[in-house]
């Protein structure tokens, strides 16, 4: 066990010795005549070293692990076991060894947060994938053919790649108006692209396609009416199900699209036919309400009901049919309502194979109303042309450009949405739903494969084909994203467990309170690392401030429980005083001063602009808080005083320069510029509080010295165990340093610090008020309003310029 170990573990819950000073030097000068750092104080400031320490590991351990740095995280994991080990011997000694075990087997749960980092980088790796693979492929098709700019294949392929994880992501977040809004922004974005790639084919393959391109205003009518029919078809059989299934909140997410969609079709027949056509439309469009009345009455088993909205639908398609016929003679009412009949029986038999559970029937049905959405927007297309020809510059429909933009639209729109909605099944663990869409995967990628050998070769359709089947990342996504969720939950149920433990073990907990810490705690340490892999450097920043902050509220809490169910063991006395909160105050924020100055000197020597200035903001906040706790109990020039000193801090940064730049004289220099400081701030110190000793202080400061700039030197030359050790000193080195401040404080004036011990009111679970907007009993200062931004970032210098992670 290192000798950070043996101050804040070992020592802790020592028998009849808890209120002992935790290190030598300390002990030797000790204030003597008031005991103004009782044994319940003690336990708290141990426990709130254990705890914080604990906080900044694991996310500095979750980092290391998703960065891919093996020495670090083996070197956090020996410093997580030792942490443990304090943590369960402390426990074993109120309550037995076999609580302890049970504790210690409890507490290695938090084994869930590693396994939720594994599936994100998991994630991340697809994304990578992902990414070679867009790059590949747009190198493919701008190799097969020149009129396609690479450029604009990866752009649009990214586009296609983030809309269809955004979805997701949207999805399983619960998200359901935005993932519907993306999935249908996916699906268009494939018309798009059919368009591209039909006018690049054309152009090379002339005498295959003729002169005429792809683009034409009459091929334009027809594209824009089967991207709006075909969307109507996904959106109507979606929205049925959601409503069957009593989802209403995806049933609202589609019915929103299919109002967008429905207010676009009126659109294109005002445009052509006038606003009254438009209106006589859309009042006639809006009859698909039976469909979802169909729906109700199926859900109810209303047979009657079911049988009313069947008649209505076939209502419609006769009022419907004669409309558009009498709109246009070159459209036949007959094959109208054919068309429509048949839309009408697969919709219905695609939602009643879903309700029968034949999940391949509906999926299979779905994509041959989709196809017959694009042979209806064909047939209206041509008859819209030939009775408007002048509207659409006596073009026509049935080119072969213009039909290969069809077919190609047709078989990427349904990709889009079957590659969706196969994530969305696999994420819901629905392995039929999943199957079926992927059977109807295989096949739009055998036709899409057909495609590019008729007009390519083989080979090349072989090698489309290899290519295209890299869409498997995406799956690899949904399920690293699933299994990301399943360690969620099981650290929820972890949570639930350890707090029913604690509160059985002690009538002074609340099962509740603890279980809303706990979910806190998890909560501040996943949003942390998401906004890490994410790069949100500011994100991470609050993330981690407010776990941080969180241990030593639960510090206090488990320590005013502890004292209260063992009071003989700790004299009778309350950690939750104003002596107790000052020594909390001041071990938190020089304990962050040590974080923060090690991560300043190690952005500093690795360049990284980001990272420095986020460790410098942070060191001026903190120097600002305890500028303010000087004060508050000396006055303002005091204050003005202990600023100025400790502002020569900066020699830590010169020296780390120094160093990068390999100048040994200059960082000599910078060495004998903190020892000047350590001995004028050691006699600014003695001479304020005759309770404290000039040569304790300059001692503790010179350790503080040496510890800080080894961790760095350790880290530098890449000796992360070496780093990590010192770093652990180094932050104990200030709550104890924090211990002996606050006994010499108290000893100085007594009478602020009089308050007898108090009863403690269970903290509170909000997090904005409990964490962001905590403030000291003593200095009436927010007691941790910055980050324990973990030595993770203190031991990879360069993580901050890490590519984000896309999600």
């Amino acid at each position: 066990m290192n000798s950070w170990m043996k101050i804040a573990g070992a020592a802790l819950f020592s028998a009849g010795m808890i209120a002992a000073p935790v290190a030598t030097t300390f002990a030797a000068s000790s204030p003597a005549g008031v005991q103004a750092v009782t044994p319940a104080v003690t336990l708290r400031a141990n426990l709130d070293q254990l705890l914080s320490e604990h906080a900044l590991l694991l996310a500095m351990r979750m980092d290391a692990l998703y960065a891919g740095n093996t020495a670090l995280t083996e070197a956090l994991d020996q410093a997580m076991m030792q942490n443990t080990a304090a943590l369960t011997a402390a426990v074993s000694k109120l309550y037995g060894t076999q609580t302890g075990n049970a504790f210690e087997q409890l507490w290695n749960q938090h084994r869930y947060f590693f396994s939720y980092v594994e599936a994100m980088r998991g994630e991340n790796q697809a994304q990578n994938r992902l990414t070679f693979y867009k790059n590949q492929f747009s190198q493919f098709l701008a190799g097969a053919n020149p009129h396609l700019s690479e450029s604009t294949l990866s752009t649009v392929l990214q586009d296609h790649i983030n809309q269809i994880t955004q979805a997701f992501n949207d999805y399983a977040g619960g998200n359901d108006a935005a993932a519907t809004a993306e999935l249908v922004q996916a699906d268009n974005l494939m018309f798009t692209a059919g368009d591209y790639l039909a006018g690049g084919i054309a152009a090379q393959f002339p005498q295959k396609f003729g002169t005429t391109g792809p683009d034409t205003a009459a091929v334009n009518l027809q594209a824009g009416l089967d991207q709006l029919l075909g969307e109507h078809a996904i959106l109507l059989e979606l929205a049925m199900q959601a409503l069957y299934a009593g989802n209403t909140s995806l049933y609202q997410a589609y019915m929103t699209q299919m109002d967008a969609n429905t207010a676009l079709l009126t659109q294109a027949v005002s445009g052509i036919y006038g606003p009254s056509a438009g209106q006589a439309f859309q009042s006639l469009w809006n009859h698909h309400q039976e469909f979802f009345n169909y729906v109700d009455a199926v859900k109810s088993g209303n047979s009657a009901a079911a049988a009313q909205a069947q008649t209505l639908l076939t209502q419609y398609k006769n009022q419907f049919s004669q409309f558009l016929a009498q709109a246009n003679p070159h459209l036949s009412e007959s094959t109208l309502s054919t068309v429509l009949q048949d839309h009408v029986n697969q919709i219905t038999q695609a939602f009643q194979d879903y309700v029968d559970g034949n999940a391949s029937a509906a999926a299979a049905e779905l994509m041959q109303d989709y196809q017959l959405m694009f042979t209806a927007g064909g047939y209206l297309a041509n008859g819209i042309v030939a009775q408007f020809p002048s509207k659409f510059d006596n073009t026509q429909i049935g080119t072969p450009a213009g039909n290969l933009r069809i077919t190609l639209d047709q078989l990427l729109g349904e990709h889009a949405v079957l590659l969706e909605l196969a994530m969305r099944a696999l994420y819901a663990g629905n392995t039929a739903a999943y199957d079926g869409y992927m059977a109807q995967m295989d096949q739009n990628t055998q036709a899409l494969t057909a495609a590019v050998s008729s007009i390519y070769g083989s080979a090349a359709g072989q090698q489309f084909e290899a290519l295209w089947n890299q869409h498997q990342y995406f799956f690899t996504y949904a399920r690293d994203a699933l299994a990301a969720e399943a360690d969620q939950a099981t650290l929820t149920r972890y949570k639930n467990q350890f707090a029913d433990v604690l509160a059985q073990l002690n009538p002074h907990f609340s099962a509740a309170t603890l279980s809303a810490v706990l979910q806190d705690h998890i909560n501040q340490e996943i949003q942390a690392f998401n906004d890490f892999a994410d790069g949100n450097v500011s994100g991470a920043a609050q993330e981690t401030t407010a776990a941080y902050q969180l241990m030593f509220t639960a510090g206090d809490y488990l320590a005013t429980g502890f004292a209260e169910q063992f009071p003989t063991t700790f004299g009778n006395s309350s950690p939750n005083t104003p002596t107790g909160n000052l020594v909390a105050s001041l071990d938190a924020l020089l304990g962050l001063h040590a974080v923060a100055l090690e991560g300043a000197m190690l952005s500093t020597y690795a360049h990284n602009p980001v990272g420095t200035a986020v460790f410098m903001n942070l060191m001026d906040q903190n120097t600002a808080q305890l500028t303010q706790a000087i004060s508050g109990i000396y006055g303002a020039a005091a204050g003005q005083a202990f600023a100025s000193l400790w502002n020569q801090h900066k020699y830590f940064l010169t020296y780390a320069a120094d160093i990068q730049a390999g100048d040994t004289q200059a960082a000599n220099e910078a060495q004998t510029s903190l020892t000047a400081y350590k001995n004028q701030f050691s006699a600014f110190l003695a001479k304020a509080n005759p309770y404290l000793n000039e040569g304790t202080l300059s001692t503790v400061l010179q350790d503080h010295i040496n510890q800080i700039t080894s961790a760095f030197t350790d880290a530098v030359q890449g000796n992360d165990a070496a780093a990590v050790t010192t770093m652990e000193q180094a932050y104990g080195t200030m709550f104890t340093a924090g211990q002996y401040l606050a006994q010499g404080i108290v000893s100085q004036f007594p009478a602020k610090f009089a308050a007898a011990n108090s009863s403690v009111t269970p903290p509170a679970t909000n997090t904005p008020s409990m964490v962001k907007g905590a403030t000291s009993p003593v200095t009436g200062l927010p007691i941790l309003p910055l980050m324990g931004m973990g030595a993770g970032l203190l031991l990879t210098g360069g993580w901050l310029a890490r590519r984000p992670r896309v999600r």
